[in-house]
């Protein structure tokens, strides 16, 4: 076995796909692709869904525990399949995008569009919820249900099932949330508008509750992913698909076909909110902004973008960071200036994890520093965490939070800042 990963490491960076893959002797960290036809399809499709990743080890796991979840399929106090974590850092809390049913109870099916996981009816049965965790409290680190608080809703929303999410601070303290829902209406209908994005208000006053402020439904935003808020009334939302189902889906994703778009929407806009701001785009998905740049990340093309804003809000590439593996959501620490991203470096053991047909999948973080170079600080067999898809980081109080959007068995891990974030 030792000869075959060897070998088949050294082939791989001799033809110039080895980017960050993992082997016995150890790493091999080359990211840029070698000499082939036109540098762009076969290859860089190895190279981002994993298959030339014989394995991935275990980095940067400094003081990490696994959080205590909820149950799959039930409402709880507890948050399970986190799937995006927005942090405050000023009050050492964060808040987590959490539904105990993306998968149904035998790990199968489930409400969880972006995956196309359509039982809508099950979706039905209840909904998920927004946690706050109070990890500055929470000095030993045990995610308690003491230092978390779910979040209700009030007036209820008559569905609610959270994606992406990402807030701007109104002030006097209050956080207007911009989070991904998707209905759950039964039956499931593909062509109806299903997936919105509600804007709601967190008054610390008030820290139990989130208060609705309108629910924006509009047929461009058909599969929405994550938002990137820019205003008390604008965001940039990311489609990661353009088709929900079926084998023109599939062909989207394993053809790494540029099919997704960006939307940009403002409410206070009237009749006409939303337009489309960048295209031809190859599954965009988790997004953040530094108060300057938008950035988004492609799924299908292993890659962070960074976009320039012009006056009328459309979105200009201003930097490609090539990534090696599928990235899910990106996060943003306003102190340090970087950026971590979190994926999926075996897309194809993730899509069995998510589909009820893998025990784990692996996880994998990287940081972008200020000045552009990239590095892994966080990995794992799936042994600790599988699927991984955000990390948050508060490195004034050495404080990471890893969540997973189908991993049922934490609601969160909880590690130390990884050595060289």
């Amino acid at each position: 076995m030792l000869c075959k990963n060897f070998f088949l490491a050294s082939a791989f960076a001799v033809l110039g796909v080895s980017a960050q893959i993992d082997t016995i002797l150890g790493p091999i960290p080359a990211t840029k692709l070698g000499p082939t036809i036109g540098n762009l399809y076969v290859p860089e499709l190895l190279v981002d869904t994993g298959v030339g990743r014989l394995m991935v080890a275990n980095v940067g796991q400094s003081g990490c525990k696994r959080l205590p979840a909820g149950a799959i399929g039930q409402e709880s106090n507890l948050p399970i399949m986190v799937e995006d974590v927005a942090m405050k850092r000023d009050s050492q809390i964060a808040f987590l995008s959490s539904d105990p049913y993306r998968v149904g109870t035998d790990r199968t099916g489930g409400w969880m569009p972006g995956m196309a996981h359509l039982d809508a009816e099950y979706g039905t049965r209840g909904n998920g919820a927004i946690f706050v965790y109070d990890y500055g409290k929470d000095a030993q680190g045990t995610g308690a249900a003491q230092f978390m608080t779910k979040l209700t809703i009030n007036p209820a929303l008559p569905s609610f099932h959270p994606h992406g999410m990402n807030y701007v601070e109104l002030g006097n303290g209050v956080l207007r949330f911009f989070i991904v829902n998707h209905r759950a209406q039964a039956p499931y209908n593909e062509n109806g508008l299903y997936s919105v994005v509600e804007v709601l208000d967190y008054d610390p006053a008030v820290p139990a509750e989130l208060k609705p402020v309108a629910t924006i439904e509009n047929p461009l935003i058909w599969t929405p992913n994550n938002v990137a808020p820019v205003g008390p009334t604008s965001f940039y939302v990311s489609n990661d698909h353009k088709y929900r189902s079926g084998l023109l889906r599939n062909l989207e994703e394993y053809g790494q076909l540029t099919t997704s778009n960006i939307i940009y929407c403002d409410f206070a806009n009237g009749s006409n909110p939303c337009k489309v701001v960048a295209d031809d785009l190859r599954g965009s998905n988790g997004m953040a902004t530094d108060g300057n740049l938008i950035y988004v990340s492609q799924a299908m093309g292993g890659e962070l973008l960074a976009f320039a804003r012009n006056a009328d809000q459309t979105l200009k590439l201003s930097k490609r960071y090539n990534l090696d593996y599928l990235p899910d959501n990106v996060n943003y620490e306003p102190a340090t200036k970087r950026l971590t991203v979190t994926g999926h470096p075996k897309a194809f053991a993730f899509q069995d994890f998510a589909a009820g047909k893998a025990t784990t999948a692996p996880s994998w973080s990287d940081v972008i520093q200020t000045d552009g170079t990239t590095k892994r600080i966080f990995s794992d067999t799936g042994d600790l965490i599988s699927g991984s898809t955000v990390m948050a980081v508060d490195s004034a109080r050495d404080v990471a939070l890893i969540g997973a959007v189908f991993d049922p068995t934490t609601g969160l891990v909880r590690c130390k800042v990884p050595k060289g974030y």
